[in-house]
């Protein structure tokens, strides 16, 4: 005996057909780029039939977040020893095809000038693996522009991880680099403890800047940041290279000046704030564009003179 079977709708099995026909939409990148460009940049040699260019590579790095391209900048040690900042003018991914345009602000360092540099990059990920080719331009300053070609190679990195309930620092917003308003009721219970004590009473008699600072936020005595402030004149007139003038302290002094001034914003006066503000503008100008006056520091990034002067200016 045969049953009639039920009447069914095919709309979802024609949906559920549809849908693995159909591919998924690539998804654009989204992370970090770490690209060596073989022939990126070059440096001209009198010869004697008169100039030749010999090709250097360039290390270039780039942050997708959110579809925006930022964070551009590269390095070439065997260029020279400056840190070169630029800019995304343009970029698009789909899948595994990324298609970039980069221009470079080549800085010079005390050896070699510098100049400008423009790119066009068609790269493809495989894995993290990436691969392509690059042609753009090269101009040395006071010199003629000279096309530059090659190949890249390179990897990518995942996007910068964000803490859960992080909130971005808002304009204006002080303090804002050792602790935020924020912490303060949490640190404040920390002080409270045994071992917080000890620490309040070793910061409370210090004639540290940076101390000074962070107890005016702890307890909101702003005669603390009063006393805080002839303690960073006195960084601030402190105007030698350091021991065998190696430079290293302008980080140190950089770093102590912002983190006394973040810390004190609300205690001190426009015309204190702005003494620090030129302070500040000047030393960051002196170790970004004319390093020779700093000492006879070791300009690669990442030696140990470089990354203590570039992380003090950092958080400047």
């Amino acid at each position: 005996m045969f049953h009639r079977l039920p009447r069914l709708s095919l709309f979802p099995l024609l949906a559920l057909v549809i849908a693995h026909a159909i591919p998924a939409a690539a998804q654009p990148f989204e992370g970090r780029l770490v690209l060596k460009l073989d022939n990126g940049l070059f440096q001209q040699m009198k010869t004697g039939d008169g100039k030749s260019a010999t090709p250097k590579p360039l290390d270039l790095y780039a942050t997708c977040e959110s579809g925006k391209w930022t964070n551009v900048w590269g390095f070439a040690r065997t260029f020279n020893v400056s840190i070169h900042l630029g800019d995304a003018v343009a970029g698009e991914s789909s899948g595994d095809v990324i298609k970039l345009k980069v221009g470079l602000d080549v800085a010079p360092d005390n050896w070699i000038r510098g100049g400008r540099a423009e790119y066009d990059l068609d790269l493809k990920r495989s894995g993290e693996t990436i691969t392509g080719t690059f042609s753009g331009t090269f101009q040395p300053d006071g010199a003629q522009p000279r096309p530059v070609t090659g190949t890249v190679q390179g990897y990518t990195l995942p996007p910068n991880p964000v803490r859960p309930g992080f909130v971005p620092v808002q304009p204006g917003e002080h303090p804002r680099l050792l602790l935020r308003k924020a912490d303060l009721p949490a640190l404040r219970q920390r002080a409270q403890t045994p071992f917080g004590k000890a620490i309040i009473d070793v910061l409370r008699n210090s004639h540290d800047p940076v101390a000074l600072g962070f107890m005016y936020q702890l307890t909101g005595d702003k005669t603390l940041a009063e006393k805080a402030w002839p303690e960073t004149v006195k960084v601030m007139n402190n105007r030698d290279g350091g021991a065998f003038a190696l430079g290293r302290f302008w980080g140190y002094r950089t770093n102590v000046v912002a983190n006394t001034y973040d810390l004190c914003y609300d205690a001190w006066t426009a015309d204190q704030k702005e003494v620090v503000e030129n302070y500040l503008d000047e030393i960051l100008d002196l170790c970004l564009n004319r390093k020779h006056r700093v000492g006879t520091v070791n300009w690669t990034p990442g030696s140990n003179y470089t990354v203590v002067i570039h992380g003090g200016n950092g958080v400047a």
